[in-house]
């Protein structure tokens, strides 16, 4: 019996059932079939995936606002939708996904880390959201962009391909 549980614990992450928060960039590839083919697929295969396995997967408000700003900011930075058709895709996240509080404890879990790695500039924003996994004790950021995240666990960091069936383009 012992062995059975050390077997399901090394199982492959497609059948093990967890918490993810979902990165900003996953939700924008969800909304770039023309631009971004692959990684459009390999995001919407993962969601999908994922859901139908039974994880729970969350967004944090920091992910939702960046969400938002690239929804409505012109290609090629962003994907050009007026308010009304953005509002309709924070509406199905919003329903999709847990929304994890920003909480005081988020602020200093993320003033310990910024400290810590001494992290500058525009990666504060991915030192806040990797705050927010550690304070809400989530197991797991599903994201494109590893390498900005490994340095902050004790999440791990999973590529969408790990979870959609395909080869991980970037070891994680």
């Amino acid at each position: 019996m012992p062995e059975k549980e050390n077997q399901n614990a090394e199982a492959p992450l497609r059948r093990q059932r967890s918490d993810y928060v979902v990165d900003t960039n996953v939700l924008i590839r969800t909304q770039q079939p023309d631009t971004q083919p692959r990684e459009y697929q390999a995001a919407r295969d993962a969601i999908a995936g994922l859901v139908l396995r039974g994880n729970i997967l969350h967004v944090t408000p920091l992910i939702l606002v960046e969400f938002w700003s690239v929804l409505t900011r012109n290609a090629p930075a962003g994907v050009g939708m007026d308010a009304i058709r953005a509002q309709r895709e924070m509406t199905q996240i919003r329903t999709l996904f847990t929304l994890l509080p920003d909480t005081p404890e988020v602020l200093e879990e993320w003033q310990e880390i910024v400290v810590q790695h001494g992290v500058t500039g525009i990666d504060v924003y991915d030192a806040y959201i990797a705050a927010t996994l550690r304070v809400h004790r989530i197991p797991r950021l599903l994201t494109f962009n590893a390498a900005d995240f490994r340095r902050f666990g004790p999440f791990r960091v999973v590529h969408p391909t790990e979870v959609s069936g395909g080869p991980a383009d970037e070891p994680v």
